[in-house]
C-alpha cells in the first residue's frame, strides 16, 4: 500500500497471464510451466502456486523476472535438470512470497541474476524468499549481480548440497531465518 498511487506500478497486483504456450493451470491456484525450451520477454507474477516441469528451460529477457505468490516447486533428476537463466547478461531474478508451504527445488539450476527492480518493488536479492519457506537440493546458483545471490526473509530454510558461485556481493543472505546448511 502506497500514500500514493499515480504514476506508480506495484508488480505484486498484476494477474496471471493465461494466454502463454507454456503456462497451464486447472484451478487458476495450480500453476504449471511445460518442459520444452522457453523465452520469457515480460514480468510473469503468479498468483497461486507454481510447479517447473522437469526438462523446462526458461529464458528471460533483461526486462523480465519471475514472481509467484504461493510455494515452488522445480523438481527434476540430476539428468535433466531444469534451467532459469537470461536470454542476454542477465534477468530480473526470482521472488517466492507468502507461501503456505514449502518450496522445493531439487536438480535446479539459476544463473545470470539480477534483482527485481519495477515500480515499488525494489529488492536486493537475486533470487529472495520472503515468508517462503524453502528446501533446496543440489542447486546450482551462479552470476549475481545484485546484493545478495540468495536472499531468505522471515523463512525456514533446508540446503543440501547448493552450489553458489560468481557472486557479485553476498553469496547467501538469511534475515530473521532459521534452517540447516
Amino acid at each position: 500500500i502506497t500514500l500514493t498511487s499515480k504514476d506508480i506500478s506495484n508488480p505484486l497486483i498484476a494477474e496471471t497471464p493465461k494466454n502463454l504456450e507454456f503456462l497451464r493451470t486447472d484451478d487458476n491456484k495450480n500453476w504449471t510451466i511445460r518442459k520444452g525450451l522457453w523465452n520469457i520477454n515480460s514480468p510473469l507474477v503468479i498468483n497461486g502456486n507454481l510447479t517447473i516441469e522437469e526438462g523446462a528451460s526458461l529464458k528471460f529477457s533483461s526486462s523480465s523476472y519471475l514472481i509467484v505468490n504461493g510455494y515452488l516447486m522445480s523438481i527434476a533428476k540430476e539428468n535433466n535438470k531444469i534451467i532459469l537463466t537470461s536470454l542476454n547478461d542477465s534477468w530480473g531474478g526470482l521472488y517466492i512470497y507468502d507461501s503456505p508451504r514449502e518450496s522445493l527445488l531439487k536438480n535446479t539450476s539459476i544463473s545470470n541474476i539480477s534483482s527485481i527492480n519495477d515500480g515499488i518493488l525494489k529488492l536486493t536479492g537475486g533470487i529472495t524468499f520472503y515468508n517462503a519457506d524453502v528446501r533446496m537440493e543440489n542447486v546450482d546458483l551462479s552470476d549475481g549481480f545484485d546484493e545478495d545471490l540468495l536472499n531468505i526473509v522471515n523463512s525456514k530454510y533446508n540446503l543440501n548440497n547448493l552450489v553458489v558461485s560468481r557472486a557479485n556481493s553476498d553469496a547467501i543472505d538469511f534475515d530473521f531465518s532459521e534452517g540447516k546448511i
